[in-house]
């Protein structure tokens, strides 16, 4: 299949398609030098590309482009410890799980629905393990994971305001993402 490469000035990269589409202002392909470029320079900017020749020197940033760059990337950081097992977990009989907002608001309408029908036990599964417990153990468990999540939230979103009004490029490196957050939850099935 022959591929076409364009590029896209919105985007400000290359973008690779099977077949031919209009060249307008969005849209401008590259000509036989800027594609043999382009397959010897996979990482050249699209300004490189274009020109044929790749920059013999990074870009001058000002030292606010510096900063906000190091933000950024300290953001990232801080969004991507939020999503890891050292946040989003808790134990269970030792196991370590977790469930997402999703699956938080299908228990509770389950454990919700077992109240109104008069059930004592639930049956809870995650992965291929079925946990079997008294509903208000399950209420209980379950209010205090949405106070834990919603804690953890309180936290990252303090981390990004607190990053976003960094003043220098030191503080940035060395703000701490990992402060505050609160000890990961221990359950048993005994706990009430």
């Amino acid at each position: 299949m022959k591929t076409y490469r364009y590029f896209d000035t919105v985007k400000k990269g290359v973008v690779s398609v099977s077949k031919e589409i209009a060249e307008g202002e969005r849209f401008i392909r590259l000509n036989a030098e800027q594609e043999a470029f382009f397959r010897a320079n996979r990482r050249a900017r699209y300004e490189e590309i274009w020109s044929g020749k790749l920059a013999d020197e990074e870009p001058n940033y000002t030292e606010e482009e510096l900063l906000e760059m190091a933000k950024a990337r300290k953001i990232r950081r801080i969004e991507d410890y939020d999503c890891s097992e050292r946040v989003n977990g808790f134990f269970f009989e030792g196991n370590l799980m977790w469930l997402d907002k999703s699956e938080r608001a299908a228990l509770k309408n389950t454990i919700e629905s077992s109240v109104l029908v008069g059930r004592e036990m639930l049956n809870v599964w995650y992965e291929e393990m079925c946990i079997t417990l008294p509903v208000e153990t399950a209420r209980t468990m379950l209010a205090a994971l949405e106070i834990y999540a919603s804690d953890c939230y309180n936290v990252t979103a303090r981390h990004i305001l607190s990053v976003k009004n960094l003043s220098s490029i030191q503080e940035v490196e060395s703000y701490d993402i990992t402060a505050d957050y609160p000890e990961r939850l221990q359950f048993n099935a005994e706990r009430k």
